[in-house]
This record gives structure tokens, sequence and C-alpha cells, in this order.
């Protein structure tokens, strides 16, 4: 009785034995140990890329008025949301300032929204969109001021350079196309700005 005791004993430290061995090659191959040092992708694009897009910056616009051209500075904002990897929806606006002339001032104001395509997972990543809203604008004369309602649509791109996981700075340039009293007003405008990734 005592032999068969002593033979279940051994039997019990072999098996748990091998098991630790077992366990311990299992945890330590190279193959397991390259899975969980690697962080997993989010629906981003990589580890540093999340769902959420703000930026704000400054924006230079070339506006054309029927033939009367004038320069124009101000700010934009937007916020974009990326439905998977590479493209989102996408809300913008900005504010411009400027002056035909000593005693003429303008203000033109753009808000839509629309979609938006960026290469994500990089430290650089160009985008592109396409925005379509609205747009008002404001005229202050010597007789008193002029306001327009009208359509407006933006398109163009940009890059994105991130410098750290959730802050990059930006560079773009777009079409705005606005029309005001039935007649379609052309903006070239370039920006640049800071966007902070959540």
């Amino acid at each position: 009785m005592r032999k068969w005791i002593v033979l279940i004993a051994a039997a019990l430290c072999l098996a748990g034995t091998a098991s630790a061995q077992n366990t311990v090659s299992v945890a330590t191959t190279p193959a397991d140990s390259a899975a969980a040092a690697a962080p997993s992708r989010t629906p981003g694009g990589s580890p540093e890329d999340s769902k959420v897009l703000i930026g704000f910056g400054y924006q230079f616009n070339y506006f054309d008025v029927s033939g009367n051209k004038t320069t124009m500075n101000g700010v934009s904002g937007s916020v974009a949301y990326f439905l998977n990897d590479y493209f989102a929806i996408e809300g913008a606006t900005s504010a411009t300032f400027g002056n035909f002339s000593s005693i003429t001032a303008e203000h033109l104001i753009f808000y839509g929204g629309g979609g938006r395509v960026q290469m994500r997972g990089h430290r650089t990543q160009p985008w592109a969109h396409a925005l379509i809203g609205g747009g008002y604008t404001r005229f202050t004369q010597g007789v008193g001021p002029a306001t327009f309602n009208g359509l407006a649509i933006m398109a163009g791109g940009g890059v994105d350079y991130k410098f750290s996981p959730h802050v990059a700075i930006r560079g773009q340039a777009d079409y705005l196309g606005t029309r005001f009293s039935g007649v379609w007003q052309t903006t070239f405008s370039a920006g640049a700005g800071i966007v902070f990734d959540f």
C-alpha cells in the first residue's frame, strides 16, 4: 500500500512539473511574445489614431465678387468623426474679414458638412474633403450694411503631420464657392492650424 502511495505522489509531481514547463514554453515563444507586445489596432487606423479629430487654425481667402477681388484673413474650425479607418463625416466653419476700399469692409462666413477621406496610421496623413452648406456675407458700406445668405460648397485637401500621439499640425488648401443673389462667387483659400486627436 505504501508503494502505491509513493508511486501516485511521484506521478503527480512529474505531471505538475511537465505542466509548468509547457506553460513557460508557450508563454515565451517568440511569436507569442511579439503578439503580446503588439498594440491593438483601433478603428482610427493605428494605436495612436482615434475616432475624433478637432482642428483650429488660421485661414486666408482670395475672394472674387463679380471681378472685384480682395484678400481676407480669419479663423477656421472643424470636427471629423471617423466611421472606419479612412472615412469620416466632417463639419467645418470659417470666418474671414477683408476690405474692398477704405469705406467698404466685408465679412464672409462659411458653415457646412460632408465627407473626408484620410490616410491614417502614419506620421504624415494626407486627406481630402468635400462639404456643402451655407455662406453669409456682410458688406459695411458708407450708406449702411448689406448682408446676404446663400449656398456654399467647399472642396480641397491638405496634410496633417503628427508630432505627438494626439496632436498634429495641419496645412490645407480649398476652393470655396458661394452663391449670393443668384450669382456665384469664387474663393480660393489656404490655411494652417493645429489638430487634436481624441
